[in-house]
């Protein structure tokens, strides 16, 4: 920590010195500081490895049902006092071990961070906290047996999609067990069935001629509709159909019904010039409710186009359809945009509230996030990151590579009051993250273990009160499980998607299942070994 405080006032005389002293400073400062950063690590290396010594693993009997079905594991954890992480090399590490926090001066932290609390999401600490171990196995772990790892879909009411592969597809509730057949193969989770309100929708053929079935939890059919495509599933208690002789012979027309099967929204109905039989965009129309309103598409009577506006629970119309898209409403406000001349897909972004009213003019040439704790991300055409006010005043920023040491350089749109921004430090050649509460104040600060982190395409979501943040390295997605309130990396690159209904997919080096919010195994699938 001393030689930190050293290197740190080193930089600011080498400020005030002609340039060439200065050039000569700075490099041999950042010489010493990357030989200091070196021997930290060593030595924290191996203290890590010191307090991880105790290492220990046990194989236990499984007892199977009369289903094929698998209840407990081969290796067991302690689930009651969630002490015990099955790592990827099925060693356990103590309740002690994951409890150590290094304090700020093992961790190298700058003197802006210093009072905060350390995470421990320093590339050094992984294997301390847990970052890289399986879930656990319990006495309550059902496994089931495939003869190839199977696609499978998230839990809605208890019930989830299974695709075994070779035609083989049916439902299971979340006791593992098989509640009946599917009549669809679909391979891409996002687009796999779901039950809403007990029902669940299929397409079919009979005689030839494209269906959808409305099932129950029995697998019943409720009701079979003439129909050449349809939404993958219920939204709000809603589907999207597409009525027409044939998927070549018009008119073709995009309706909506409801669970039981009746046409519901019929001024909703929209005359289509061409089919939309895909169920990818199919999915893309229908819309989760938010805050009371669901953006819904019509048809501009004067151009002919498909535009988007806003309707009610009722499907009366709320706002006007005359977007070329909008966003879902969040924080009172909804992105819109309005295209270029003869662009369907560029154009200007701005922001509507409940009323329909523009806040906020169509003046962004890039995406913006979604409003949340009173502040939106914004773009620059250079790249500076601003935050906004509902008035479309800049309020946070710019930000951006470059600025001055220990400036923010980046910051992920605000979700539930909180967001993480970079501090750029060059001088121990390493970046900075930090947990902020919509105060813009510093609540705890870590290092995100991937030194190639970018920050394309990446978001912060909440789910089940656990942090989530998705980015991207070099080559593939990474995604961080941290505390919510102290930023500490629970896990990392191990869950498919966010909780939903309080389980997740997990699909980590050759393990697949369902993990529930402690981070136990509920289901776990395992390959035929005949």
């Amino acid at each position: 920590m001393k030689l930190t405080r050293i290197l740190l006032v080193g930089v600011l005389f080498a400020s005030a010195t002609p340039a060439s002293i200065e050039a000569g400073i700075l490099k041999d400062l950042k010489k010493a500081g990357k030989e200091a950063l070196k021997t930290q690590k060593e030595a924290l290396k191996s203290k890590g490895k010191e307090a991880l010594g105790n290492w220990s693993g046990s194989d236990e009997a499984s007892s199977s049902d009369n289903m094929g079905r698998s209840v407990g594991n081969s290796k067991s954890g302690n689930a009651a006092s969630g002490t015990n992480y099955i790592s990827t090399d099925n060693k356990k590490v103590s309740a002690k071990q994951l409890n150590y926090i290094p304090d700020s001066a093992e961790l190298n932290a700058p003197k802006e961070v210093e009072h905060l609390h350390p995470s421990t999401a320093g590339a050094d600490f992984t294997n301390i906290r847990g970052c890289f171990h399986s879930p656990n196995q319990t006495s309550t772990t059902v496994h089931l047996t495939f003869d190839d790892t199977p696609e499978f879909g998230d839990f809605y009411e208890g019930i989830a999609y299974i695709n075994a592969g070779k035609g083989n597809c049916f439902y299971i509730n979340n006791r593992g067990e098989k509640l009946f057949d599917s009549y669809i193969t679909e391979q891409n989770h996002k687009l796999m069935p779901r039950f809403c309100n007990g029902r669940t929708l299929e397409k079919t053929s009979i005689n030839g001629k494209k269906a959808i079935v409305i099932r129950d939890k029995a697998g019943k059919d409720i009701k079979t509709i003439d129909a050449l495509g349809s939404s993958p599933y219920f939204v709000n208690g809603v589907a999207a159909v597409v009525i027409g002789k044939t998927e070549f012979t018009g008119p073709f027309t995009l309706k909506y019904i409801n669970t039981n099967g009746d046409f519901i929204f019929d001024n909703l109905s929209v005359e289509l010039s061409s089919s939309i039989s895909s169920t990818t965009d199919l999915a893309a129309i229908m819309r989760e409710e938010s805050e009371g309103l669901t953006a819904v598409m019509a048809k501009d009577p004067q151009s002919g186009k498909l535009v988007w506006g806003f309707r009610n629970q009722s499907g009366a119309m709320a706002i006007t359809p005359k977007y070329a898209y909008v966003g879902d409403f969040h924080d009172g406000m909804a992105m819109f945009l309005v295209p270029d001349a003869g662009s369907g897909t560029k154009g200007k972004w701005g922001f509507i509230d409940k009323s329909g009213r523009e806040l906020i003019p169509a003046s962004f040439s890039n995406r913006p996030s979604d409003f949340n704790s009173g502040y939106a991300r914004v773009t620059a055409r250079d790249g500076a990151i601003y935050l906004i006010d509902k008035n479309g005043n800049k309020k946070q920023g710019p930000y951006g590579r470059g600025a001055k040491e220990g400036a923010i350089c980046y910051i992920t749109p605000f979700v539930n009051g909180r967001a993480i921004a970079e501090l750029e430090y060059t001088g121990i050649g390493a970046s900075i993250y930090v947990l902020l509460d919509e105060n813009m104040d510093r609540l705890a600060w870590g290092r995100i273990p991937d030194p190639n982190i970018s920050h394309k395409g990446d978001h912060l979501i909440f789910s089940d009160n656990k942090l989530i943040y998705f980015g991207e390295n070099s080559t593939s997605r990474c995604v961080y499980w941290l505390n919510p309130t102290t930023m500490d990396l629970q896990n990392k690159n191990t869950l498919c998607n966010p909780y939903v209904n309080g389980y997740s997919r997990y699909s980590y080096q050759g393990e697949h299942g369902y993990v529930d919010e402690n981070f136990n195994f509920t289901i776990k699938f395992e390959k035929n070994e005949f």
